[in-house]
């Protein structure tokens, strides 16, 4: 809850409203008697519902879209197409959107409507970034820019490039989300668009802070905010100043801060917007607590928050008010008084928004009573954030798994559309070729060599045909490949971020073990030993190097025979090398300190013969 928000755009779709009044639309509807006219009273039906009413959109969408599919006006089914997958959006229907999307894509294609095209695959993308699948977000981001390069200065393309952004983000590669805001911000300074230029301005600080440049996010939230009290988007401005209180305490000036918060908070009453409230008291109460040091003070905004969290009747944040209420207590040397708001908070630690706040709740309370000294408490906290942990790192590779089958599958398709036409073509030419073939030789003798030369011709360009569809074929298997790298990347960095979160246990564990109590103690114990067996086991390792190999067919025998035999764990440190890994996710994956990777490297460096200037992962990753 420490970012007040993430300046994220809304659905990409545009949306129109006009000032039909909803029953004399419905009275047409009722008299209309051609599929068009139905179409379109349907169309302002929806706009007139739009964002107020989903169920009455995706009702008047849906009759839409059956009114246009039989009439030969391609810009009404085109507008039928659009309407029902905002409707779907709007409905939480996210599958059914992705499913007629891909089929809305065709018919633009068919009908050549490159703008709608890019539309298409830009939300593609953004509803699956709403997934969490930033790696086919991004799939979908580049066929949506292939269509639009025709048109540089483009606010749609701007669109793209901060919805790329947002993807980066998820993935935590910020520096490439800060190169595609600023490729969004070159294009809107070509505009007067001032909304626009906030938003991703507000964007570009949220992820310059996450590169620690705090000072670069500060200068950003600074001009956002100034955008917007130009604009008087007071709604918007409660968020930058929020913001803007949030990067100067980050920068230890506390006190400042509070002024900035002070404003979002008038600014946050007066745009009716009780969920930015919360967030601001909560981040006084943090500023007063972790800052400050005023302990009456930061409770007085954890009691507001509980307030406000009634008032909503929101059991998640109502969870977020008593547990630190309890840190405030605890560091007070309330002991009772923190007990209390931790039986308040247990109720509660079941409700929450995602699955990373249900893990972020449970280890929470797992501190709290580590703190309070109910060890049975803490460790059945600990054992359902971790298990909950596992099954998110499991659901997300299978939603991967899905998500890059069917981007297969959608390639594939697209290339057995062309491999068909490219068929038809080829047969149409034969055909030609023979027909060609008999009037020539109808003509006579003096014919001949013309017939000769119009066959080669003819045969030269089947010989260029056969040639594009290998080269798509060749296309295909490329993309197969790269979708297997990633996939072997993701299996890794799964298995460092497991291990991580293990050593991470393994301490808290140890803590146990110091505990006089024997029964605890051994317990403790018992649960190292299986967090041991778990981290040594050479299954995950076995799976690991059975698909490394087939992605790199001959690498190690290659390595193996220029420079001799090597041990399992110099083979193991060679593979992840390759992978281009960091030397933390390394470190984790072969639970060794930085030290030892830094040992590890000079032992194969020697072994492999290479000089100091020489870079031990550009020579393998190269090699």
């Amino acid at each position: 809850m420490k970012t007040l928000t993430s300046f994220l755009p809304l659905f990409l779709l545009p949306c129109f409203v006009n000032a039909n009044p909803v029953d004399s639309l419905q009275v047409e509807l009722g008299q209309a008697t051609e599929d068009s006219i139905r179409a379109r009273i349907c169309h302002q039906l929806v706009s007139e519902y739009y964002g107020a009413n989903p169920d009455s959109m995706l009702h008047f969408s849906k009759l839409a879209f059956e009114y246009s599919k039989d009439i030969d006006l391609p810009e009404i089914h085109s507008k039928s197409y659009k309407d029902l997958v905002i409707s779907y959006a709007f409905n939480f229907k996210l599958d059914s959107a992705k499913t007629l999307l891909l089929e809305a894509i065709e018919y633009y294609k068919d009908k050549d409507q490159i703008d709608r095209i890019s539309a298409a695959y830009q939300n593609m993308a953004v509803i699956t970034e709403n997934q969490q699948l930033p790696d086919s977000s991004l799939y979908y981001l580049d066929k949506s820019i292939e269509y639009l390069d025709i048109k540089p200065d483009s606010l749609a393309l701007s669109d793209i490039y901060t919805t790329k952004a947002m993807a980066y983000r998820t993935k935590g590669f910020y520096q490439l989300a800060v190169e595609d805001l600023l490729k969004a911000m070159r294009i809107i300074d070509r505009t007067d668009n001032e909304d626009k230029k906030a938003n991703v301005m507000g964007m570009l600080s949220l992820t310059l802070s996450e590169l620690s440049k705090n000072e670069e996010a500060l200068q950003y939230i600074n001009e956002a905010a100034g955008y917007l009290r130009n604009t008087n988007n007071l709604r918007q401005l409660a968020h930058a100043v929020g913001n803007q209180g949030t990067f100067l305490k980050d920068q230890g000036k506390a006190e400042e801060s509070l002024a900035y918060f002070d404003e979002a908070l008038i600014l946050s009453r007066k745009t009716a917007q009780p969920y930015l409230t919360f967030d601001l008291f909560f981040n006084k109460a943090i500023c007063f607590y972790e800052n400050l040091q005023i302990l009456d003070s930061a409770m007085i905004y954890i009691d507001s928050m509980l307030v406000l969290a009634n008032e909503l009747d929101d059991n998640y944040s109502r969870g977020v008010a008593y547990r630190y209420k309890a840190y405030i207590a605890l560091k007070n040397n309330q002991r009772g008084e923190a007990l209390r708001s931790i039986r308040l908070a247990e109720p509660f630690v079941n409700d929450f928004e995602t699955i990373l706040d249900e893990i972020q709740s449970k280890t929470e309370m797992a501190e709290l009573f580590h703190q309070i000294g109910d060890y049975e408490s803490e460790n059945k906290y600990l054992k359902e954030a971790t298990f909950i942990q596992d099954s998110l790192f499991s659901v997300k590779k299978d939603q991967q798994i899905e998500e890059l089958n069917l981007i297969y599958k959608t390639e594939k398709k697209d290339a057995e559309i062309a491999y068909l036409a490219k068929s038809v073509e080829l047969e149409q030419t034969k055909k030609r070729s023979i027909l060609m073939g008999l009037i020539l030789l109808a003509l006579a003798a003096s014919s001949f060599i013309y017939m000769l030369i119009q066959r080669a011709r003819k045969n030269k360009k089947i010989f260029e045909q056969e040639k594009e569809i290998e080269i798509t074929r060749r296309k295909s298997a490329e993309q197969e490949l790269e979708f297997k790298q990633k996939e072997l990347t993701a299996r890794a960095l799964q298995l460092a971020d497991k291990n991580e979160f293990l050593q991470k246990m393994q301490s808290e564990v140890s803590v146990l073990m110091s505990s006089s109590d024997q029964s605890i103690h051994k317990a403790s114990s018992k649960i190292s030993r299986m967090i041991e067996l778990d981290t040594n086991g050479d299954a995950e390792w076995d799976q690991f190097s059975k698909e490394f190999s087939q992605l790199h067919q001959h690498f190690l025998d290659r390595v193996f025979k220029e420079f001799g035999s090597f041990s399992k764990a110099e083979i193991r440190l060679i593979s992840l090398f390759k992978m281009n890994l960091s030397s933390k996710d390394i470190a984790n994956i072969l639970r060794i300190s930085d030290e030892g990777i830094k040992k590890a490297r000079y032992r194969l460096r020697k072994k492999l013969k290479l000089d100091s200037k020489t870079d031990l992962q550009g020579f393998l990753i190269g090699y």
